[in-house]
């Protein structure tokens, strides 16, 4: 998943934990914004 060239096509952001959000390569917070968006509660 870290090495993904990809991001927007094929989005690892979505890869959850069993314990969490689980990491990000770009930190916890942008995968927590990415999820945000996606769910509309950002905008």
């Amino acid at each position: 998943m870290a090495t993904n060239p990809f991001v927007i096509f094929v989005p690892c952001h979505r890869v959850i934990s069993s314990e969490g959000l689980g990491g990000y390569r770009w930190g916890e917070a942008v995968k927590k914004i990415l999820l945000d968006l996606e769910r509309g509660e950002l905008l």
